[in-house]
């Protein structure tokens, strides 16, 4: 996790400006337009990338994911934190909301 924002479950982020998208062969490709970064996203990372297109907090993502997916509450929560850091790193996503 190389972002210096500090994440938390209350964190409320969103689509970062400049991004660019597109689907290749049922694969979500996504590329800021600052920063030059690309990222693919497989199923459960388009699932997070779709909840996005409006402000929603990273526990909110967590809830979606377990109603959607059998997966243990901590283990969703420390792979979302962990995928939204990467994101941001890349300046895909913006911090709207945080606590610290």
């Amino acid at each position: 996790m190389k972002t210096s924002q500090t994440l938390s479950l209350e964190t409320v982020i969103t689509h970062a400006p400049g991004v660019f998208r597109a689907e290749l062969d049922g694969t979500l490709l996504l590329a800021a337009q600052y920063g030059g970064q690309g990222h693919c996203l497989d199923p459960v990372g388009l699932v997070i990338w779709e909840a996005l297109v409006e402000p929603c907090s990273i526990a909110s993502l967590c809830d979606l994911l377990s109603e959607r997916y059998e997966v243990e509450k901590t283990v969703c929560e420390n792979d979302v934190l962990t995928f939204i850091s990467e994101l941001l790193d890349k300046k895909m996503v913006m911090i709207v909301l945080s606590n610290s």
